[in-house]
């Protein structure tokens, strides 16, 4: 009963408590379903693994945003207006692609070890609600970047608050999708975007593989968001500010169904040794 309790409060590991005093990194979450216990193990994690990484990069890109806003503002001209039109879009592209670099060989969510994630599946929380939890270290992770990335995007820009906020929400359900597809192809098929084990001559074409498959298993969320912008553009015009929610509110609506897959695919596998 004590073991639910702490679960139920956001103590995920709490049958540790009592053993070793460890300082938490982050509040506990609420229950919310089972979401908020499995999301705080998942964001604790990563800023275990990223250290002081990401509030660098947030810190540097508040930084570099004021210096670029301060200059921009004393020599107008320093910057090519044709950039400053597309400065948030390049951000937030330059953002996936690190995001891509950072996620890819980090092994959190399903793609941890297995040896950690049998612990999840003797956990009394739904399917559903553990795939939803588990896409929160990777997703804030990239959700970092692409905030630190924005923020001196904006500073030269010559686009609205509102368009800028539009691309963002773009950005974070493409973050979401991507966190998303990488749970569901380690859930569903035991690869990982970094092969474990002992290491042989195979595990680069392992990684091949698992890219070719996450590949495929991200071509839904990128019809649904092209499919979406149009959508969109077609009823409020072709505006970026138009598309990109519009994208941004179609790639979230079909996510549920691959958050319930991977659940149900994990849950119900049989635990492996890592």
């Amino acid at each position: 009963r004590k073991k639910l309790e702490r679960i139920k409060s956001g103590n995920v590991f709490g049958s540790a408590a009592e053993t070793k005093d460890r300082k938490q990194m982050l509040p506990a979450f609420g229950w919310y379903g089972g979401i908020g216990p499995v999301a705080w193990s998942q964001l604790t994690s990563s800023l275990r693994r990223t250290g002081r990484v990401v509030p660098a990069i947030l810190v540097v890109g508040v930084v570099a945003s004021l210096a670029l806003y301060i200059a921009v503002r004393l020599y107008g001209d320093m910057v090519d207006k044709r950039f400053r039109d597309y400065a948030v879009p390049i951000s937030l592209l330059v953002a996936s692609y690190l995001g891509f670099l950072v996620t890819i060989t980090a092994q959190g969510g399903f793609s941890a070890n297995r040896r950690l994630l049998t612990w999840y599946q003797t956990l009394p929380i739904q399917p559903l609600a553990i795939a939803i939890g588990m896409i929160a270290g990777t997703a804030s992770v990239l959700a970092a970047l692409q905030v630190a990335l924005l923020l001196p995007a904006i500073a030269v820009t010559t686009q609205t608050w509102a368009h800028c906020g539009a691309l963002l929400f773009a950005g974070l359900a493409i973050d979401i999708a991507f966190a998303t597809a990488i749970n569901l192809v380690a859930a569903a098929t035991g690869l990982r975007p970094m092969p474990q084990g002992t290491p042989d001559v195979f595990q680069g074409i392992r990684a091949m593989v698992f890219m070719f498959v996450f590949a495929c298993t991200m071509l839904p969320s990128n019809f649904a968001g092209a499919a979406g912008a149009a959508a969109s553009g077609a009823v409020f015009g072709f505006s970026w500010a138009a598309c990109a929610i519009g994208a941004g509110l179609a790639i979230i609506a079909i996510q549920p169904f691959f958050w319930w897959v991977a659940g149900e695919r994990f849950v119900h596998s049989e635990p492996q040794d890592g």
